[in-house]
């Protein structure tokens, strides 16, 4: 009976600072302890935890696609219109920002931009622009491409890397007509003219020769309706015979934009 009043007699007092306890009690922890032990814990992984790796979130490509109105093959001279859907490569994510433009790059890969610079809408889906007057890709296969300059979160390219196309682009056909329509009347003035289909050649040299009567013409002003040579004033009809078949010679240079 002794032994268990003083078992409930030792169970009853609290543990005190001699760190005397009861048998198969565990000891109780000093204020602080738990803050030093786990300073060692950080000091024993400091020489890991200063070579652990860092993440850092990467810049990536956009998907793009474009396209260009009206359809291949075109005349040149004729105002193309270009279109481009940008959009994040990974569901939900951020819609790209910045800005587009279109160009033609040639075989040296220098680019020749066919419109202003556009700042992409984020309210809508489909970007747009017409190329300006008087950038026209010249005859032939062209490679149109898209710009972007990328943003903070993609990356830009001005290579053809996120869109591009192979647009074909066929020459001019002037037309070259005299004025009236033959047969020319004795006395009846005549004239001959140039033509280029699509108003838009600003470079070339027109000659012509209508019996006799000598004409150039240099061709300058978009859409100018080029007369190279003239016959018929009153004078010299008289001395030619309402039979008499003139000969018309014509001779034409423009580059290769128009043939």
């Amino acid at each position: 009976m002794e032994g268990s009043t003083a078992t409930e007699t030792c169970q009853a007092m609290p543990a005190r600072a001699n760190h005397q306890h009861c048998p198969g009690a565990s000891p109780r922890r000093q204020r602080g302890h738990i803050a030093k032990y786990a300073r060692a814990v950080m000091l024993a992984l400091t020489p890991w935890l200063c070579c652990l790796p860092t993440s850092a979130f990467a810049k990536t490509t956009p998907n793009a696609v474009m396209q260009i109105a009206p359809a291949a093959p075109s005349a040149f001279g004729t105002r193309l219109t270009f279109y481009a859907i940008l959009s994040s490569p990974t569901q939900g994510g951020p819609v790209p920002t910045g800005t587009i433009n279109f160009a033609y790059r040639d075989a040296s890969n220098t680019n020749y931009d066919l419109c202003s610079p556009l700042t992409i809408d984020t309210n809508y889906t489909v970007q747009s622009c017409q190329a300006q007057i008087g950038a026209y890709p010249p005859a032939g296969a062209d490679r149109i491409i898209l710009i972007y300059s990328g943003d903070a979160n993609y990356d830009g390219d001005a290579t053809g890397a996120l869109a591009q196309e192979d647009y074909v682009v066929t020459y001019q056909t002037p037309t070259i007509a005299l004025d009236p329509p033959a047969p020319v009347y004795v006395g009846q003035y005549a004239a001959l003219y140039l033509v280029i289909g699509n108003a838009t050649q600003t470079q070339g040299h027109f000659g012509a020769s209508i019996g006799g009567d000598n004409g150039t013409c240099n061709i300058t002003v978009p859409g100018a309706i080029c007369s190279a040579a003239r016959r018929g004033s009153p004078e010299r009809s008289r001395s030619t015979p309402a039979s008499t078949a003139m000969p018309i010679t014509v001779s034409l240079h423009l580059p290769q934009s128009a043939r």
